[in-house]
């Protein structure tokens, strides 16, 4: 049976929670071709098509914007890409455009993929284990997400060419990935590393900055929690199975 892989990403579609400006979008991509995108360039198993869910309001940039080979821009909600495949299971892993993936994620995922192939019904792998990279303040830490963003499903072909119902159980009832599904595989802790940005908590959430820490304060919440890494040598080796190099050292607004 044929297998074909798709990783979904919610870019700039017309959300009223996403800010309008100009300067947000061109950010957007310049953080996902930084960190993001060379994540997912470098995994283990590549068969993947990288969609990115685009919106009207910047659709003057993002269809302008010289994306890699392997990403399809999408402003149908990925109805345009999704149909056109011709596999028997399709399976759509969903991340966001700046969170990056260990190299060995979609290895992963396709190896759980092989035993959830349902005939009548979608099935679910899950990464509730991720990592929070804390880009201002230097440290890692590692989080549990009983409701997983982040998930596959895997759909059979009679379920992914009805549009209508495929729509609304993967972008709608996605809620639903979060364990409580019989067909759910919960998949290796590591592989999932969230970014913490200064500017991403500035323009969501208006007025309101990431928390600078004190080399003082930033000794005190690590002694404090045992589970954080802020060892310089243990962040840069673990995020370079992430696709960062010199972790230490970036500044994501820095122009390169």
């Amino acid at each position: 049976m044929k297998l074909e892989h798709f990783i979904h990403i919610y870019f700039d579609c017309d959300f009223p929670h996403l800010p309008k400006e100009s300067r947000w979008v061109t950010n957007r991509i310049e953080f996902f071709e930084r960190f993001t995108l060379p994540s997912l360039l470098q995994q283990t198993f590549d068969d993947f098509k990288i969609v990115l869910f685009c919106g009207k309001t910047h659709r003057a940039i993002t269809s302008k914007h010289e994306w890699h080979p392997k990403i399809i821009p999408s402003y149908q909600f990925g109805k345009d890409v999704f149909l056109k495949s011709r596999a028997d299971f399709i399976a759509i892993t969903r991340i966001d455009s700046d969170d990056l993936f260990h190299r060995a994620a979609m290895a992963d995922v396709h190896k759980a993929a092989q035993f959830l192939m349902m005939p009548n019904w979608r099935s679910c792998a899950i990464f509730r284990h991720a990592i929070t990279w804390d880009m201002a303040n230097r440290y890692l830490f590692p989080r549990f997400r009983k409701s997983p963003p982040f998930y596959t499903h895997i759909y059979p072909r009679a379920f992914y060419m009805d549009w209508r119902a495929f729509k609304a159980d993967h972008f709608v009832g996605h809620g639903k990935a979060g364990g409580r599904l019989p067909n759910t595989v919960e998949l290796p802790k590591g592989r999932i590393c969230v970014t913490k940005n200064n500017w991403n908590v500035g323009l969501f959430r208006r007025g309101v900055s990431a928390d600078f820490m004190t080399e003082k304060q930033r000794d005190i919440f690590l002694e404090e929690n045992k589970n954080a890494i802020g060892d310089e040598g243990t962040i840069v080796s673990i995020l370079k199975h992430f696709g960062v190099e010199n972790a230490m050292e970036v500044d994501p607004w820095k122009k390169h």
